[in-house]
C-alpha cells in the first residue's frame, strides 16, 4: 500500500511539472515574438554654466543646438542613439514622447519631445530587422546644479512595435555644470589726498561715496570714492561676502585699511545679471605719517 501511495505521488508529481512546463511555454509565446535595443551612442550635453535657477535648451537629434535659455553651453553635444531590432517580419515600429526627470545636486533636470530621426518604419527582411535610430529631446533645468560631472543613466524612450508590443530604453546622459563667477571692478577705492598731523587719523568711506576724516587735514574730497564692482552670473542666488583688510605702502612705510563692507549688505540676493555693488573702508593713519603714494589690495570671498 505503501508503494503504491509513492508511485501515484511521483507520477502526479510529474504529471505536475509538464502542466508547468506546458503553461510556461504557453505564457512564453509572446517573449519569442521581441522588440530589442542596443545603446549605441549616450547623450554627452557638455558643459553648461547656469546663469539663471530655471534654464533649457533643445537638442535636436542631429546634434544641434537651439532655444537656449539662462544657460551657456561649451563642447560638442552628442545625441543619444540606439539600434532598434525586432525578430518578427512586418513589425511596425513607432516612437512616442515620454517626460522624464531626474535629480542631480542641487537641481532636477526634465526631458521631454523626445523626437525620433526616423519613426513609423518597419522591420522586414529585406530591409533587415534593425534600425540605428538618434533622439532628439528638450531639456529643461530647475535649480542651481551643483559644479561637477555627472553620469545618469535617465533619459527613456518608448518604442512600440505592432507585433512585439512595448519597450523602453533608459539611454545614459553624462553633463557637466560649472560655475562661473563674474566681478569686475569698475571703480578703485581711493581715500584721495591728505596730510597727517602729530597724532592718529583715519578716513571712512561709506559705500554710498560720503566720508569722515578725524586726525588729518584734506587737501580735497573730490577724489575719494569707494570701490565699485560688478557682479555676474549668479541671479537669484543667496550670496555672502566677505573682505580681508588691506595694507597699503609706499615703501617700508604702511597704512592699514579695515572695516570693508558693502552697500547691498554682507549677506543678499543677487537680484540682475550684472549686479552693481560699492564697497566701503576705513584707512587708519599713524601720528607724522610719512607722504607719499601708498598703493594695495584688498580681497572679496564670494560665498553662494
Amino acid at each position: 500500500m505503501n508503494r503504491r501511495i509513492i508511485k501515484n505521488f511521483s507520477f502526479m508529481r510529474h504529471a505536475f511539472y509538464l502542466v508547468v512546463l506546458c503553461f510556461s511555454m504557453f505564457l512564453g509565446v509572446d517573449s519569442c515574438f521581441a522588440l530589442t535595443s542596443t545603446i549605441i551612442d549616450n547623450y554627452n550635453f557638455g558643459t553648461f554654466t547656469q546663469t539663471n535657477q530655471q534654464a533649457s535648451f533643445v537638442l535636436s537629434y542631429d546634434g544641434s543646438v537651439s532655444s537656449v535659455s539662462n544657460l551657456s553651453i561649451s563642447g560638442n553635444p552628442v545625441v543619444g542613439q540606439i539600434t532598434i531590432t525586432s525578430n518578427q517580419n512586418g513589425d511596425g515600429v513607432t516612437f512616442s514622447s515620454t517626460t522624464s526627470e531626474v535629480s542631480l545636486s542641487g537641481c532636477s533636470l526634465t526631458f521631454s519631445n523626445i523626437t525620433p530621426s526616423l519613426n513609423g518604419f518597419t522591420l522586414n527582411p529585406g530591409q533587415g530587422k534593425s534600425r540605428d535610430v538618434s533622439f532628439g529631446l528638450s531639456v529643461s533645468i530647475s535649480g542651481f546644479c551643483d559644479e561637477g560631472t555627472y553620469n545618469i543613466s535617465g533619459v527613456a524612450v518608448d518604442a512600440s512595435g505592432s507585433k512585439t508590443g512595448n519597450l523602453t530604453t533608459m539611454i545614459p546622459f553624462t553633463v557637466t555644470f560649472t560655475e562661473h563667477v563674474d566681478i569686475q571692478e569698475t571703480t578703485q577705492m581711493n581715500f584721495g589726498r591728505f596730510f597727517t598731523t602729530n597724532s592718529t587719523g583715519s578716513i571712512a568711506i561709506s559705500p554710498q561715496g560720503g566720508f569722515e576724516a578725524n586726525g588729518v587735514n584734506m587737501y580735497d574730497g573730490n577724489s575719494i570714492s569707494p570701490g565699485r564692482f560688478v557682479l555676474g552670473e549668479l541671479l537669484n542666488r543667496e550670496v555672502q561676502l566677505t573682505f580681508s583688510d588691506a595694507i597699503l605702502s609706499n615703501g617700508a612705510n604702511t597704512m592699514k585699511v579695515s572695516n570693508l563692507y558693502a552697500d547691498v549688505g554682507n549677506n543678499f540676493t543677487v537680484s540682475s545679471t550684472d549686479m552693481p555693488f560699492s564697497v566701503g573702508g576705513t584707512l587708519s593713519v599713524s601720528p607724522n605719517q610719512p607722504s607719499g603714494i601708498y598703493t594695495g589690495t584688498y580681497s572679496i570671498t564670494i560665498t553662494y
